[in-house]
């Protein structure tokens, strides 16, 4: 049904209503789900705010709903989720997020992709899956500074396999 509606201010209206008007914590994490489907950019506030709300389960689907969102407009604000985060599950999630937003970036000057990738390298520490999800990201980014950036893992036995993947397709660019 929210799909059909015609687009239109009071179409986001409508929308926002799902969320405004549920009755339980549950159906307001469903309505922010369905939000992220639809992608619908007006509704990013109210996805945002979700972002704080005391109730967990609201909380939780606001962060995966922005980190999931299905392009990079929320990209500053799922790396603040990212870097404050109270547990590690939410902060893992808007990282996750933030990592796959970037992909979707390729109209960013080179620069801000790979600064945003360095970024997240630096939030990540030394978890070996999410600097694998940094490398599949780097390996769409044509630069040498990305290809440093790859480079540098290729001597990490546990991250070589990803790097060398990353840095032949930054190469072969």
């Amino acid at each position: 049904l929210c799909r059909r509606v015609a687009p239109s201010g009071d179409r986001a209206t409508a929308r926002a209503a799902l969320y405004t008007l549920a009755p339980t914590s549950l159906t307001r994490a469903g309505s922010l789900a369905i939000f992220r489907e639809l992608g619908d950019d007006m509704l990013l506030p109210l996805v945002i705010s979700a972002c704080g709300d005391p109730d967990s389960i609201v909380k939780d689907a606001g962060i995966i709903a922005l980190s999931g969102w299905p392009n990079a407009t929320p990209l500053q604000e799922v790396y603040a989720l990212a870097k404050s985060e109270e547990t590690e599950s939410q902060r893992r999630t808007a990282l996750d997020g933030y990592i796959r937003l970037l992909g979707l970036t390729s109209e960013r000057p080179v620069e801000e992709r790979v600064a945003g990738y360095k970024a997240a390298l630096a939030l990540a520490g030394e978890v070996p899956e999410i600097t694998r999800s940094v490398l599949a990201g780097l390996s769409g980014v044509k630069s040498t500074e990305a290809l440093d950036l790859a480079e540098r893992y290729l001597s990490d036995t546990e991250l070589h396999h990803e790097a060398a993947i990353a840095a032949e397709k930054i190469r072969s660019a």
